[in-house]
């Protein structure tokens, strides 16, 4: 079943603004039609629509139960600022992968500066909110800008475990996890198209993190985004 997004879910909802008009002008769908309803909280609601027109379509609940498709942990990906096309996909596929939350910032070899921060979650939350509903997910990542890499540093400790891809490193970040089974709350930290200073890799060593290898290749900032979060998540869901 097709699967869309409101804010406020109850007994009759009605929809109004894109998806109202996704699913009347753009689908075409008719009362009958069934669909599913996600507020981001984890639950997915089963609606039929009973009415649909130029402005609105009001369907009601016929059932609710939790989305099965959430990873078991907490990842949160933190992404150093890059080109914003580039930083859009890496977020995109990180999303479908199912990462938590999603925290970007400005490293000390970062091109792409923030200028308006505001703006800027504002449109990498519609990009997150497309992703996951395109994916199945009942979730939307949390996104936010942090500021600087000292921002990133402070974040930490909130882990139980931190890895950061460094180029300098051999220590394969499958051997990382593999040494803190049964983690629960992870989180990555991926360069700009520069990589990391020594000082920002000394400094996230001495906050706890775990410099770590993608592997023997050197990789743009979007692709290491996807490698990481994709093997943080292959290694941790094995049962």
């Amino acid at each position: 079943m097709r699967r869309f997004f409101s804010k406020e879910i109850s007994d009759v909802t009605v929809l109004s603004g894109q998806e109202a008009a996704h699913i009347a002008q753009v689908l075409r769908m008719q009362p009958g039609d069934r669909v599913i309803l996600f507020d981001g909280s984890g639950m997915d609601y089963y609606c039929q629509i009973d009415s649909v027109g130029k402005k609105e379509v009001i369907l009601h609940v016929y059932d609710r139960c939790p989305n099965a498709q959430e990873p078991s942990v907490s990842l949160t990906l933190y992404a150093a600022g890059i080109k914003k096309d580039k930083l859009d996909f890496a977020l995109q596929k990180a999303t479908e992968l199912g990462i938590s939350r999603f925290c970007y910032y400005t490293a000390a070899r970062s091109v792409k500066q923030i200028k308006d921060a505001d703006k800027q979650t504002e449109h990498l939350y519609r990009v997150a909110l497309e992703a996951a509903k395109q994916c199945g997910r009942a979730r939307i990542p949390k996104i936010e800008y942090i500021g600087d890499s000292d921002a990133v540093k402070a974040s930490i400790a909130q882990h139980e475990l931190v890895c950061f891809a460094y180029e300098e490193e051999t220590h394969p970040l499958r051997a990382v996890l593999r040494e803190h089974r049964g983690v629960k709350n992870i989180g990555v930290i991926i360069g700009p198209e520069g990589g990391f200073t020594p000082e920002e890799a000394t400094a996230f060593v001495e906050a706890g993190a775990s410099a770590c290898s993608l592997g023997k290749l050197i990789l743009r900032a979007e692709t290491a985004s996807i490698a990481a979060v994709s093997m943080i998540l292959y290694e941790t869901e094995q049962k």
